[in-house]
């Protein structure tokens, strides 16, 4: 069982980015999309990122379809795992990694 410890400091920089570029997402006149996973257009709606004690909480708006397959998730929850893994939380640092790549392109 590996120990738990806390979020890595560019994980924690990357989500307090996305928080803070939230409000002047959702005044865009456009909807922002991606292309990762797929030659299909994805709709990235993130209401707010949250951490909470070893969790990681992405709350999800009602148009998303780059984390949300189906209508009824709210959330998607991570758990924070810093073990010697050098490919923990590789998952979560994926979605932040394009989330803040589409959400500056985005702003330009």
């Amino acid at each position: 069982m590996s120990k738990l410890t806390k979020l890595p400091l560019a994980l924690r920089r990357k989500i307090d980015y996305i928080n803070s570029v939230s409000k002047q997402i959702k005044n865009l006149d456009n909807p922002v999309y991606t292309y990762d996973g797929g030659s299909f257009p994805y709709c990235i709606d993130i209401n707010s990122i949250d951490i909470t004690n070893y969790f990681v909480y992405i709350w999800i708006g009602n148009n998303d379809t780059y984390l949300n397959n189906s209508n009824s998730v709210k959330y998607v929850k991570f758990t924070i795992d810093t073990s010697n893994d050098i490919f923990a939380n590789e998952e979560l640092k994926h979605i932040l990694n394009v989330i803040a790549k589409e959400y500056k392109k985005a702003l330009k």
